[in-house]
Formats: structure tokens, C-alpha cells, sequence
């Protein structure tokens, strides 16, 4: 390999070093000539520098039949501790292949040690040149290298730490070393797992932090499942601020109860679908159902017929599933009726076939059904949780919530309600997760009193800097303790969360370009979309996601490339977005709105998912168009509130824009539809949607078309009908009718008419009013329901029916 470039100082740095040297050396000597022995050493030096070279080791000096390797110098990689083990047993295998020498067979033995060292100072001239090292890590390396049997790959504990579950190692016991007062834990590496077999070891491996300090609250929750699955039903909610433990007393109690029979159901809310119709409810079933990309509709049906015929029988089945089909954007056949509801009637009818699944599963066995991140959820899910809450109170149902202090709880008042405020943890409770985190083994007492005063009681605080300080090379592992290498810098101890999780990240090499393109991504990432945004070979995309895994501030679920990686919280995700600069994550965002491009379906069902990037891209002209459509899928499924809060962020961003053109292009769909969502929220007559709508009446006059002028009459029609100014109300109308004609839609024109009759039918002219309806009724029953592409706060059908009904009595 290249020698590492000229230094100007040495630095303090985690080196791993591979020290191997040739078995029975001595024997080999005695047994071959000179010039036999210098040619094995020659072909034994050489296959070693290919291994070396092809794991991308430093080989830094070679003494006599031994090599001193460093793995983490010149250049630091994420995967040091397992590139070396790889080399190492590669080393055996490549050796023992070797054909033998003058008759000799050659074996090596391998000793690695990981540890912090300081490097960079050259010594020596010429051939003799080489990095010296200062530190007791490359003598451990020697030792261990002794203590290896010829064949063998023996390792120390802090390179076994960093391992995690990737290889096969058996563990030796504490051996007495030469030079090292206490004695050492060594393991022997027999081999390398497979990823799959890896990666589920590490799972099992992980194991959450012990749950401590809440004595008062596990216990409550522990009763209120015991209620609930006798058929009384509990709403418990997890109040507390960020990292005080609400998700980690959610996971104490599915480990509580995963030997009961039960079902559970976890959702998760996140901040970029705040505004998406019940997204996680939504994502539940179509994980539940197993629903991925690039199916056909008939294999989407059939697993989503799968998942529901368990809980609904034939005739509840043909009732419920086109609601839930559409919601979920899968295309039912034949055998399901065709959904001619207005978006009002849709909304309804989905909800409440939530509420008949929630109820029907609950009926077979006890349902545990959580609701994370409560503070993040959409306004329909949050209905849709209201309405449960009420249901349940003879279920056998626990709702479980968490949510950070200043959320709303609209179930608070419930009988069967129960709300736990969460407070930070006392001193010895952070005391014993200290202990946790560090093995088991002690802390110096100054380090513990740093952790506990910066801590300020905080669960996820004290292990973030507990890691943080253990990884920073400030201590070093010895058999029963951590002990302080050196006075503990100010700047050493991060002062506050969001500081510790930098500095860990900072540490992590090229993991941390990962973990900021997952941050990117969102608190979830997909391993696909990961692999498609990080420009990284697969091979070391895995290690780095192995790395930040181990690490325990992601969470796989999963194989890749089918692997599901969550950030463990989502302070953890905003530290590592915060460690970019605005043009590197402009750069991320762009890419990663071009892979969801890339797919049309996922485009077409979470366009706020591509505003989302585009905006933070900075590429807002090709936000707004993703806002509308995100709006006009929310407006079209009755969920007028998400929808006015998409049509307000498009208007927002088109704010930015610095040409004038661009800005009125953009603004006035927006404004139109605002109005109409306005109008359903807040009432025809309301302040706002006559603001709205005036804007968009002048938008108009400065380019837009005669569809979007009809559509923006019709609005300031009705709300002039409601605030009774009858004569400014019919010259709109009368306008709406004749763009109606002019453009040859009938969609407009059972608008233009119907809007129309409420004028005349309101200033005294009941027969044109009734005329005008009995065109309405039947123009419509012959429109395409699809024609309608600017949905509007009411049936139109549905309103001219009303009319007609009132009209007649009043003519009766």
C-alpha cells in the first residue's frame, strides 16, 4: 500500500493493529538453508502485503518473519476493527495454501488490538523508515499474537467490542500478559457471518437500556392492560419531553406482555405527514399487508383481502374493503361496488370501517394499539383516535399514546383515560443506566459526576454521553473499570444533547455521511433509498449501517435490500441534519426527490413527500405543483384541514419566488382551491375565503384561464348567497352560467346552474328556481363524477336535491 502522506505533527488517534509473524519460525531456521529461508520469507512477505493491500491495511514495518500492520492510519474507515479481522483470517487461509517451502509448511499466528495511540512521528531513514506509535495498543497486539495458537486470529476486548456480532469468536478468558498488570479478555475468531445471519444477531444482541426510575408509571400501564383485556377498555397517554423514556415505557411494555395472547398494532406519526391524511394508520396496514412497489392491483387486492377476511366476514368484507382499498390507493375489481360517495360520505365511510377493524379484532383477542409521536399526528388520524378512545370503554382495548408537553389531549376527560406526565430521573437511576452503558464495568467517579450534573435527569441524554465518552478515546478498558487516560478537556464534555449526539456522529467517519442521508430521508429509511442516494459501494454501505446500528442510533428491521432502518429517536435524526451545510443537504434533498420521481406510483400517492425535497432543495417551483396535488388528494378525500394547511405552504413558498410571472402562475390554483377547502372548514361567508377568493379573482385578470375564473365566481357566489347580497350573487351567477357554456362542460355548468338557482330562488323567482334545479338533477345524473376535477365543499346533486325539497314546500 502507499505510505501515508507527510504529516506535520502526530496525532491522537483509535488505531487497530495486526501484528502476525510466521509459526515455529525458530525450527523453520534450523531446518532450511539460508538462502531456502530467505525465500520463504520473501513468498510469505509478499502474499501478506496482497492481503494487506486488498483490505487496504498499512503495512508499517516488517520484522524479520513478523508484519506490524495499522488499520485507521494514514486514512480512518468506519469498518477499521473488522477490515483487520477480515485480513487477519485471510492471512491464515492465504499462508496455509501457500506450496510448501524447501518441504516446510508455513502457518502464522495473528494477534489485533484496538486502541487509542498517537501516530504520525517518522523514524528511521530509507529502507528502515516507518511510523512510530506510542501506546500500549501495538504490545497488545504482540501479546495476543503470542498467544495464538499457529492458524489462529486471537483479538483484545476493544476490538471485540467494535466486532459486534459479525464473526464467530470464542472467548479465551482473561489471560495474564507480559507487561499489563491486570489481565487481559481475549477471544479466538474461528470466522465471518453471513449479512443476514449478522445482522439478525445483532438484533438480538441489542437489547433496550434497562428501564429505571419508574416505578409509579410502568406498573400503571401494567394495570391498565390488565383492564383492558378483561373487556375494560384504557386510553393511556405518555406525556414528557423529548428522551425522558415515553418510548422506551411503550417498548417495557410490549416485552411485558409479548407472552399473552394479543394483537398489536404501532403506529408512528412523523413530521414531514403532518399534513397527510392518516398516514400512519395508512402505513400500519400496508406493512400489515405486505403491500410493496411494482405490484399489480390483483396481487394488492388479494393481500389486502387477506389481511381483512380474518376480521370481517363475506358481507362486512364487500362493505368495508372499498373504502380501505382507496385509502390505501389499491384498485378494487368487479366484485366490489364502485364508490359514488361525495368526499364528505368517503371520509366517513373510512373511518368508521377503521373503527368496525379496530372493534372486530379486539372481539377475537385483547389489542394493544400504540400511537407514537402524538404531537406530530394529522388532524384525521387524530379523529379517527378520538373516536376509538370513545369506543372502547367495554373493548378489550388499550390505547396507548405518547406526546410531548402543550399537545391537546381530546380524550383527557374519558372516564377510562388515564394521563402519566413523565419526570426526569432521580440521581441513582441515572447512576445505575450509567452502569448499563459502560458494561458493567466502572466509571472513574469524575466522569459519573459529569454524566449526572450534565444529564439534568434526562434517560437519553445520560447514554448518549455516556457512549459519547467512552468512545471518545478520554478512557481506556480494562478488565473491571474504564480509567482516565489524561485530564478530561472542557471541551471534551458535550453540554447539552444535541451536543453529545454531534459529537458521537463526529466520530463515526464515513457512517456519518450515512446517517445524515437517512436524517434526510426521514426518521425512516429504506435501505433502497439509501442505497440509492449514498454513493457508496454496497459493501460498505452495509458496514456503515452496521456501524451506526451497533452504535444504537439506528434500528434495522429486516434484511437489505428489503431492510427498514429507523433512527432510534428523533433527536438523534435532527443532530445529524443539523451537521450539514445548507448545500449539502439542498444536494441530498434533490437526489432523493429524483429516486421518488423515478417511481410514478409512489410520486402520485405522497406528492408532499416530493415537496417536501424539492423545497428543501431550494427547487421551489417544482415544490408548488407537488403541494396542489397534495392538497387537491386531501380536498377530494374530505380532509378540508390538511388540505388548507398544503394549499398555505405552496402559497408560502411561492412567496419566495423573485419573478413576478412565476408567482402569480403558481399562487392562483392555490388560491382557488384554498378558498374552496376554507369554505368547508370555515363557512361559505367567512372572512377568509373571501379574501381568498378576491385574490384569485385578480390573479385572473393577469393571466389565468376561463375554467379557473368560472371556478373562482362560483366561489364568491355562494358566499355572497350565504351573507344574503342577492344582486351582486346573481350577476356572478349569471357570469358562472355563461363561462359554463363558453367552455362546454357540464360539470360547470350543473355549478353554474345550481349556484344560480339559489339566487333566484333567494330574491323570489321559484320557478326559475326550480327549473334550474330540475336541469341540474338531470345534467348531472349524466356527468362523469371523474369530470369533476375542482371538487367543491358540497354534493352538488346532494344541494340540488335540499333546494328543490324546500322549494316545494314552500311553493306547497
Amino acid at each position: 500500500p502507499p505510505a501515508p502522506a507527510t504529516h506535520g505533527e502526530a496525532e491522537r488517534r483509535q488505531l487497530t493493529i495486526l501484528f502476525c509473524d510466521l509459526a515455529d519460525s525458530t525450527a523453520l531456521s534450523n531446518a532450511l538453508d539460508v538462502e531456502e529461508l530467505r525465500s520463504a520469507l520473501r513468498a510469505f512477505q509478499d502474499c501478506a502485503g496482497q492481503v494487506m493491500e486488498r483490505h487496504q491495511g498499512f503495512v508499517n514495518s516488517f520484522l524479520g518473519d513478523g508484519i506490524v500492520v495499522f488499520f485507521g492510519y494514514p486514512q480512518a474507515r468506519e469498518d477499521d476493527a473488522r477490515r483487520a479481522v477480515r485480513a487477519g483470517l485471510d492471512l491464515v487461509a492465504a499462508v496455509a495454501a501457500m506450496p510448501p517451502q524447501s518441504g516446510a509448511r508455513l502457518r502464522v499466528r495473528v494477534g489485533i488490538a484496538t486502541g487509542v495511540v498517537v501516530v504520525g512521528d517518522v523514524i528511521g531513514r530509507g529502507a528502515s523508515r516507518e511510523e512510530a506509535v506510542v501506546g500500549s495498543t501495538s504490545n497488545l497486539a504482540a501479546r495476543l499474537q503470542a498467544l495464538a495458537a499457529p492458524g489462529e486470529v486471537v483479538i483484545g476486548p476493544v476490538t471485540h467490542r467494535l466486532l459486534g456480532q459479525r464473526f464467530d469468536c470464542i472467548d479465551l478468558g482473561h489471560a495474564t500478559l507480559k507487561g499489563f498488570a491486570e489481565p487481559v479478555p481475549a477471544w479466538r475468531v474461528t470466522a465471518e457471518r453471513s449479512l443476514e445471519d449478522a445482522l439478525q444477531a445483532d438484533g438480538a444482541a441489542a437489547g433496550p437500556a434497562p428501564l429505571v426510575g419508574r416505578e409509579v408509571e410502568f406498573p400503571a400501564l401494567l394495570e391498565s392492560w390488565r383492564q383492558a383485556a378483561a373487556g375494560q377498555g384504557r386510553v393511556v397517554t405518555l406525556r414528557g419531553e423529548a428522551g425522558l423514556g415515553k418510548s422506551r415505557l411503550c417498548a417495557a411494555l410490549r416485552e411485558a406482555v409479548a407472552s399473552q395472547d394479543h394483537v398489536l398494532l404501532q403506529n408512528y406519526s412523523s413530521s414531514h405527514f403532518q399534513n397527510s391524511a392518516l398516514h400512519p394508520v395508512l402505513q400500519h396496514l400496508r406493512h400489515a399487508a405486505g403491500l410493496a412497489d411494482g405490484e399489480t392491483d390483483a396481487v394488492r387486492l388479494a393481500k389486502l383481502e387477506a389481511l381483512l377476511q380474518h376480521n370481517f366476514d363475506p358481507e362486512e368484507l364487500a362493505r368495508e374493503l372499498p373504502y380501505l382499498a382507496a385509502a390505501l390507493g389499491v384498485a378494487t375489481d368487479e366484485r366490489y361496488a364502485v364508490i359514488a360517495d361525495s368526499p364528505e360520505q368517503q371520509r366517513e365511510r373510512t373511518l368508521l370501517a377503521l373503527q368496525a377493524l379496530i372493534l372486530k379484532i379486539a372481539a377475537r383477542r385483547p389489542l394493544l394499539l400504540v400511537f407514537e409521536d402524538l404531537h406530530w399526528v394529522d388532524p384525521t388520524t387524530l379523529t379517527l383516535i378520538e373516536r376509538i378512545a370513545r369506543d372502547i370503554a367495554s373493548a378489550r382495548v388499550m390505547l396507548l399514546a405518547t406526546v410531548r408537553p402543550g399537545f391537546e389531549l381530546p380524550w383527557a376527560e374519558l372516564p377510562h383515560a388515564l394521563t402519566i406526565d413523565l419526570a426526569p430521573l432521580k440521581r441513582h437511576h441515572r447512576a445505575a443506566l450509567i452502569a448499563h452503558h459502560t458494561g458493567g464495568k466502572a466509571l472513574p467517579a469524575e466522569v459519573v459526576e459529569l454524566i449526572l450534573a450534565k444529564s439534568d435527569g434526562n434517560p437519553l441524554y445520560v447514554e448518549e454521553l455516556t457512549k459519547s465518552l467512552v468512545e471518545s478515546g478520554l478512557l481506556r478498558e480494562e478488565a473491571d473499570r474504564w480509567v482516565l487516560t489524561g485530564a478530561i478537556p472542557a471541551h471534551a464534555v458535550p453540554s447539552t444533547l444535541h451536543d453529545s449526539l454531534l459529537a458521537r456522529l463526529d466520530r463515526l467517519g464515513p457512517a456519518k455521511e450515512v446517517a445524515q442521508a437517512g436524517a434526510a430521508i426521514g426518521r425512516e429509511a429504506p435501505y433502497r433509498m439509501l442505497a440509492a442516494v449514498v454513493p457508496m459501494p454496497p459493501e460498505n454501505l452495509h458496514g456503515c449501517l452496521g456501524q451506526l446500528t451497533e452504535a444504537e442510533l439506528l434500528q434495522g428491521r429486516g434484511v437489505p435490500p428489503q431492510a427498514i432502518y429507523t433512527f432510534k429517536h428523533a433527536l438523534i435524526q435532527d443532530a445529524a441534519y443539523a451537521t450539514m451545510l445548507r448545500g449539502r443537504r439542498q444536494a441530498l434533498h434533490a437526489r432523493i426527490a429524483q429516486v421518488l420521481e423515478a417511481d410514478a406510483a409512489l410520486a402520485a400517492s405522497a406528492p408532499e413527500l416530493l415537496a417536501h425535497h424539492h423545497a428543501e432543495a431550494g427547487q421551489i417551483e417544482r415544490a408548488v405543483p407537488y403541494l396542489l396535488q397534495a392538497g387537491l388528494r386531501a380536498s377530494a378525500s374530505a380532509a378540508q384541514t390538511e388540505a388548507c394547511k398544503h394549499f398555505e405552504e405552496g402559497l408560502r413558498l411561492v412567496a419566495t419566488l423573485p419573478d413576478e410571472a412565476t408567482r402569480n402562475r403558481l399562487e392562483l390554483p392555490l388560491r382557488l382551491h384554498l378558498g374552496m377547502s376554507l369554505a368547508a372548514t370555515r363557512g361559505f361567508a367567512a372572512p377568509e375565503v373571501e379574501a381568498t377568493q378576491e385574490r384569485a379573482r385578480a390573479l385572473c385578470q393577469h393571466g389565468g384561464n376561463d375554467l379557473e375564473l368560472f371556478w373562482v365566481q362560483r366561489s364568491l357566489a355562494a358566499l355572497y348567497v350565504v351573507r344574503c347580497k342577492l344582486e351582486v350573487t346573481r350577476e356572478l351567477s349569471e357570469t358562472c352560467v355563461q363561462l359554463a357554456q363558453r367552455l362546454r362542460r357540464n360539470e360547470c355548468l350543473v355549478e353554474g346552474l345550481l349556484i344560480d338557482a339559489y339566487a333566484q330562488g333567494f330574491s323570489g323567482d321559484l320557478a326559475r328556481a326550480s327549473e334550474e334545479l330540475a336541469r341540474v338533477v338531470s345534467l348531472y345524473r349524466h356527468t362523469e363524477a371523474g369530470s369533476f376535477a375542482y371538487p367543491t365543499p358540497q354534493d352538488p346533486l346532494m344541494a340540488a336535491l335540499c333546494l328543490q325539497a324546500v322549494l316545494s314546500h314552500i311553493q306547497g
